[in-house]
């Protein structure tokens, strides 16, 4: 059984709110019997009187480091004091001789962003998948009215019932009838070999749900059953305009375990291109006649929905 967080009933909020609490036992962590004397190095302070990093963290930080040494000190110190700043009251910090990790690069920069290609690189895998797809498969022409996920035949436009999708890269969209609460009601998807098509239960129900006092939808409760599944088996990528709207709807989005499902939100990346300030929105949605240096901007920006 999954462990799950507790998530709100508000009809206009659907994010969860964990109460689970962890605790440590003392002296837990196991002790190790032979224990290594670190020889602490010298501490020195520059020029400034601040203090330096150790030489063995300095070498082991940036391989090719070199000293600094500070010029033109007294200006230094002018501009200092100048900011109320004393420099000859600063403290001495005792040293600590940490022992880093291999470096995976040349210096700290290269190390870090070695780490991070690492990381992402399934991801970038998938998202590639739909990048490179040159044309989506063919649309059904009739959709299957069956609740949970049905995958359709990109030759034939047959439909099959799925538990969940069986391809990792996604484009993704919820419909929600919020005048009956928060949960999903529709959900389509793509990806570059197949259409998905997912009905809620509640709609397919019997008795029809307008008759059922007591559902989660006229209670505004939810449970797992009534979201979305996607699956736990990562890495998978899910795109899709204002995502975290179409994330909250998500089952396995509740679970304790991360299920290695990463979103990609085209809205974002559509405003760090192509965004617009709020006077330039406002010109936009009206219909008066700009001023001839704002029709430059214009047909380069685009609303966001």
């Amino acid at each position: 059984m999954h462990l799950i967080r507790y998530y709100s009933t508000k009809i206009k909020d659907l994010h969860p709110h964990s109460t689970i609490k962890i605790f440590r036992r003392d002296g837990s962590l196991p002790k190790t019997k032979n224990k290594t004397k670190l020889i602490q190095p010298a501490v020195t302070n520059n020029k400034i009187d601040v203090t330096n990093e150790t030489t063995t963290a300095q070498s082991e930080i940036n391989n090719d480091f070199a000293e600094n040494v500070v010029k033109e000190t007294e200006n230094y110190i002018a501009a200092l004091k100048k900011h109320g700043i004393d420099v000859t009251s600063t403290d001495r910090l005792e040293d600590v001789n940490m022992i880093l990790p291999k470096l995976h690069g040349k210096n700290i920069e290269e190390h870090f962003y070695t780490i991070a290609k690492e990381q992402v690189a399934p991801y970038e895998r998938l998202l590639n998948i739909l990048v490179t797809c040159k044309k989506l498969p063919k649309r059904p022409e009739k959709w299957i009215f069956k609740s949970g996920w049905t995958i359709y035949d990109p030759v034939t436009g047959e439909g099959k019932s799925v538990n969940v999708p069986i391809d990792d890269a996604l484009i993704f969209d919820v419909e929600v009838c919020v005048t009956e609460g928060a949960a999903p009601t529709l959900a389509t998807a793509v990806s570059a070999s197949h259409w998905y098509s997912w009905v809620s239960p509640q709609l397919t129900a019997k008795p029809p749900v307008e008759s059922i006092e007591k559902s989660s939808f006229s209670a505004k409760r939810y449970c797992l059953k009534d979201l979305i599944p996607l699956g736990t088996n990562g890495p998978k990528v899910i795109v899709g305009h204002n995502v975290s709207y179409d994330r909250a709807r998500l089952r396995e989005q509740y679970l304790i375990d991360d299920t290695g499902v990463r979103f990609v939100d085209t809205m974002s990346l559509h405003i760090s291109v192509s965004g617009i300030t709020s006077y330039q929105r406002a010109l936009l949605k009206s219909r008066k006649e700009t001023d001839p240096e704002d029709e430059e901007w214009q047909h380069r920006v685009r609303l966001t929905a």
